[in-house]
């Protein structure tokens, strides 16, 4: 099961699922305001956190981790967003060209958007520092860290990988992301252990 705030991806996973006959299922939440419960052995939070108010994501970590079955792990995937001007100057730079493609696709007739194409751009370019700015976003690997180790289920697993992005016209920084995974209690069921590779 998919879950999203926004329907939209949803429909996109959908389709890519109908297209290459993958089971799919998919709800849109808001994990911060949950009633529902998706019990899963397994929980793929990529990149997801940095959307949720940092005051917000210990009850979130804890209501995700309560979903597991027991034996089942939550897995991390998260970027650390530093402030550095380069890693900055190269996000706005990567925004500010999808921006322009669209504005060139949509001025060509190449793209068909149900509202005005200006108006579109105008939101765009508004938008354009908004990332620099999330709530939940994590400035350091032991910020991740501290909210993890300090939540319901033991951390298992953590480790910061650091690549290089960017070249060619886009200015060159190194990017930082943790992968980390959290353990249920309990033990695997044995479908879990038949799943699991050896």
């Amino acid at each position: 099961t998919v879950l999203g705030l926004c329907p939209t991806p949803l429909l996109l996973c959908r389709h890519f699922a109908a297209e290459h006959g993958l089971d799919f299922a998919s709800a849109a939440v808001d994990l911060t305001a949950l009633g529902e419960r998706f019990p899963a052995d397994i929980l793929v939070m990529h990149s997801v956190f940095r959307f949720i108010d940092s005051s917000l994501q210990p009850a979130v970590l804890k209501e995700l981790g309560s979903w597991l079955k027991p034996g089942g792990a939550m897995v991390f995937s998260n970027r650390i967003k530093t402030r550095t001007s380069q890693e900055t100057r190269a996000d706005i730079a990567k925004r500010g060209a999808a921006n322009a493609l669209f504005g060139a696709m949509a001025e060509r007739g190449e793209i068909k958007v149900a509202v005005d194409p200006g108006a579109v751009m105008k939101r765009l370019e508004r938008a354009l520092h908004d990332d620099e700015s999330r709530v939940g976003e994590f400035r350091t690997a032991d910020e991740l860290k501290g909210l993890l180790a300090g939540g319901p289920l033991p951390l298992t697993h953590f480790e910061e990988i650091v690549c290089e992005i960017g070249g060619g016209d886009r200015p060159r920084y190194r990017r930082k992301r943790v992968l980390a995974v959290l353990a249920a209690p309990g033990e695997q069921s044995p479908e879990q252990r038949l799943a699991a590779p050896s």
